[in-house]
């Protein structure tokens, strides 16, 4: 029973997609969601003690990640505007296409020219993948691996780019819109509370109205 202890205990994932599992040996752990670990292992630990041992998994970040910019995360919404991710990393091995398949990307995002950004202080790495291109043909050449504190830009289509514009361009008046409207109710407020009963209009007032 002394080997049981790893369980209590944070294990990393190896290289190769594995953790040990006390008494039974390396699994195959990669893409698995916290609820399928846990029943993976709890069936494994029955199949070897016949007292029933219970595991809850728990998937932790490494503290490493890399960062999503453009037609993502809150651009993701109609009126997103742009988005920004930082994305951590729960193992080694990401690709491109696998962070593309799970991150929440806007109906505007073009697909077909989305930059890989490998920063370095004097030579940065840019290649520009066509995922569309990836996922119709299954051509997975540029199929990148992502690493720690890499770039992705998903940019906009030609059209987004146009929203985007007009966006931009109508967010100053929106405000002054919403800053006039904002006026206008704390004085309709404000008239209401010190409204007179004797004006026969409703800005004219001195008296509370209660």
């Amino acid at each position: 029973m002394v080997q049981l202890f790893l369980l209590t205990e944070r294990q990393p994932v190896q290289l190769d997609g594995t953790i040990f599992i006390p008494y039974y040996g390396s699994v195959y752990v990669l893409g698995m969601r916290e609820q399928e670990l846990s029943e993976m292992v709890n069936h494994l630990l029955t199949s070897i003690f016949e007292v029933a041992i219970t595991v809850h998994a728990r998937i932790i970040s490494t503290g490493k990640g890399f960062y999503m910019f453009g037609e993502v995360g809150q651009a993701a919404t109609p009126s997103g505007g742009g988005g920004a991710r930082y994305v951590p990393m729960l193992k080694a091995d990401l690709t491109l296409l696998e962070v593309m398949a799970r991150a929440p990307l806007s109906p505007l995002a073009n697909l077909g020219r989305v930059k890989v950004i490998k920063p370095d202080a004097q030579n940065p790495l840019v290649v520009r993948v066509n995922v569309r291109e990836m996922v119709e043909t299954g051509n997975t050449t540029y199929n990148l691996r992502i690493d720690a504190n890499d770039i992705i830009y998903v940019p906009p289509t030609f059209f987004g780019h146009i929203s985007r514009f007009f966006e931009k361009l109508f967010q100053p008046i929106g405000a002054i819109v919403r800053t006039l409207f904002g006026i206008a109710t704390a004085r309709a407020s404000y008239d209401y509370l010190f409204f007179d009963e004797g004006q026969p209009f409703l800005f004219g007032g001195r008296g509370r109205r209660f």
